[in-house]
């Protein structure tokens, strides 16, 4: 973890109005949807998007958001592209705060499941 510095919620609650300016929110924002594209575009769904699984890069790289902590991620489509076929129940994995009605319900997660509580740290 020394490679990374601060995570995003970190960082937020560092300013002094415990926000993001517009700017940098706008900023964080596109780079960490971008992150989550990338991901999905490889056929993983993340499972656990949260501000702590989120950092700012150091020196050269400081102005750069990484995503971080792959460990509740699964796969959703075959190395064909196809999409694998849902479970018929899942449990409920992650954060309870943090995690996708979806999962509440013991449903199988999906692409916008990963996007559902992205407002809640920027």
């Amino acid at each position: 973890m020394q490679l990374v510095g601060a995570d995003l919620g970190r960082l937020r609650r560092a300013m002094p109005d415990k926000r993001f300016t517009e700017t940098t929110s706008i900023l964080v924002a596109l780079q960490t949807l971008n992150r989550i594209e990338t991901l999905h575009d490889l056929g993983w769904l993340c499972r656990d998007i949260k501000s702590p699984n989120f950092a700012i890069g150091r020196g050269n790289e400081a102005g750069t958001v990484f995503m971080l902590d792959f460990g509740f991620a699964r796969r959703y489509k075959d190395n064909s592209g196809n999409l694998l076929p849902p479970r018929n129940a899942a449990a409920l994995l992650g954060t309870i705060h943090y995690a996708a009605l979806a999962s509440h319900y013991n449903q199988e997660q999906c692409r916008k499941d990963d996007l559902g509580k992205y407002s809640s740290f920027v």
